[in-house]
Formats: C-alpha cells, structure tokens, sequence
C-alpha cells in the first residue's frame, strides 16, 4: 500500500504541474485561433471590418468562391504561364506527401533493422555517421543538390522528390535502431531452426511487430509534408501544392481572395484535412513512437 501511495503522490509534482499548465494554456490558445479563423471564413470582408472577433452577422459560404478562384500561376518553357486550381494542387500534395513520407520511413527503418540484427563492421558505425550528420548545418548545400537533381533527373519531378527523401539521415533511424534493439533475438534463431531465411525472418516476424511505429513515423512526416511548401518551390515548379498555394495567395494582393476572411476560407481548407487526420489518429501520434517489450 506504501508503494502505491508513493506512485500516486509523485505523479503530480510541481515540475508536473508546470507542464500541465504551459500545455494546456498552449492548447487553449491553439483551439481560440483555429475557432477564430473558422468564424472568419464564414465572414464578408465588409463583416470583418465592423466584427473582427464575434460571430458572423450573416453567414456567407466563402468555399465555393476560393475554389473557384484560388488558383496557383506555373510557368512552363514551352507551355507558357497557365494556372492551378486547388483540385490539381491537392493530387499534387498527396502524390508529394504520400510518396515522401513512405520512402523517409521505410528507409530509415530497413537501415536501422541491418544495423540492430546483423553484426557487421559499419552496424555500430552508422548510428555515429547520424548523429554526426544531425549536427551539422546544412546552409549553402542548396545548390550542389540542385545541380545534382537536375543532373540525376529528379529536378520538377514528383517521383524525383521520392527518390530524394530516400535517406536514412535523421531522428528517425535512431528511433528504429532502438525499437529493432529492443526485440530478442530468440525470435530470429527460433526461426531459422524452424528453416525461415534472413528474408523471411525481416518481413513475416520482425516488421509485423513494429507495424504501430513504423505507421506512427510515416503519419508524422506526411504531416510536415503536407505543411511543407520551401520544398516544392525549389524542386517542383511545374507541380505546386497546397501549401504552397496557401503561401502565394497569402503573399499576393492582386485578386479578390486577398482579404483576411478569404485568407482564413484557403487556411481552413488547407488545415481541415490535416486536422481530421490527426483527429482520428491522434492516439497514435501520441502513444505509438515507443516501443513496447515483447513477452516471451
């Protein structure tokens, strides 16, 4: 009974206490601004002017109008200047998100699995080779890779992009170096006297066991791709994503969507998607990035 009491009381320490409270004003000031901005895209500018912070007086559907005329301007060599519309933009933002996010996950991961179940002369030195390279800067490496993908080919082209993110560089090798350490290796030497081979023993018995993380890192990072716009700027010209539109129309004043309730209108169409997709896995977000043990 002691130890339990003392289980209970340490729980709610002062430093405990503290994070409560800076998350919980964090989140409430999150939720008034996504509440803010979804009122203000309901908003007619003239209504915005007079009613910055209350309810719309007369509710305006602002969606149709910003799909209609949100529209991101390419120029193409041969083509000429022509516009994307948000349909366009959102394929390109999953083909670019999806894609990115399957090969910076899966790599990492099957790196990290040779490096934690096979003992060879650079399985303890890649982990270094990372961090290593974590703690470098990156500034003015920009060129040299954009010399390189257009040399490669991978230069305005989505499967390019896929083919970039194909590196094992980053938090997330750590991550699955230690979730692979963390499996007994009783699984792989009880399968092998059963007859499975290296291949086998990876994809039948190691994978399915660590399913939870690896879908856990690949939602996070097809959530920085989503938000992500730099990327497609540099890389993808001819293929402009939502964000990206989001940051033109919010840059630009040349149309009848730059006013702050239209604005609002583009972020929550940007955002919704986004939002429902870690509303329903937010679960795993939180709970999936470590690994549990495995009973015997």
């Amino acid at each position: 009974m002691a130890k339990k009491s003392t289980l209970k009381k340490s729980k709610f320490t002062p430093l405990n206490t503290c994070i409560f409270i800076v998350l919980l004003l964090y989140a409430t000031i999150m939720v008034v601004l996504i509440g803010w901005a979804l009122m203000t895209s309901f908003k007619a500018q003239s209504d915005f002017r007079v009613n910055i912070i209350g309810l719309p007086k007369e509710w305006k559907w602002n969606y149709s109008f910003v799909f209609e005329k949100f529209k991101y301007p390419v120029m193409d060599a041969v083509v000429g200047r022509y516009e994307v519309g948000v349909g366009r933009m959102f394929i390109n933002t999953i083909l670019y998100a999806g894609g990115c996010a399957i090969t910076q996950t899966l790599t990492p991961c099957l790196v990290a699995y040779c490096c934690a179940r096979y003992r060879y002369k650079m399985s303890n030195v890649i982990p270094y080779i990372v961090i290593t390279v974590m703690s470098l800067s990156i500034a003015g490496s920009l060129p040299s890779e954009m010399k390189m993908a257009m040399y490669f080919g991978f230069y305005d082209q989505i499967w390019g992009m896929w083919m970039m993110k194909m590196n094992f560089l980053g938090t997330y090798f750590l991550v699955f170096l230690s979730t692979f350490r963390g499996i007994p290796k009783a699984l792989d030497e009880a399968a092998r006297i059963d007859g499975a081979g290296d291949f086998t023993i990876m994809v039948k018995i190691i994978l399915p066991t660590v399913v939870p993380t690896i879908l856990t890192i690949m939602l996070l990072n097809f959530i920085g791709f989503w938000n992500d716009y730099t990327v497609p700027i540099v890389y993808l010209p001819s293929y402009p994503t939502i964000s990206q539109g989001l940051q033109y129309m919010v840059a630009t004043n040349i149309n009848d969507l730059a006013t702050v309730p239209m604005r609002m209108t583009a972020s929550m169409i940007v955002l919704l998607p986004i939002l429902t997709l870690f509303i329903i896995f937010q679960k795993r977000l939180v709970g999936n990035i470590t690994f549990g043990a495995v009973k015997g």
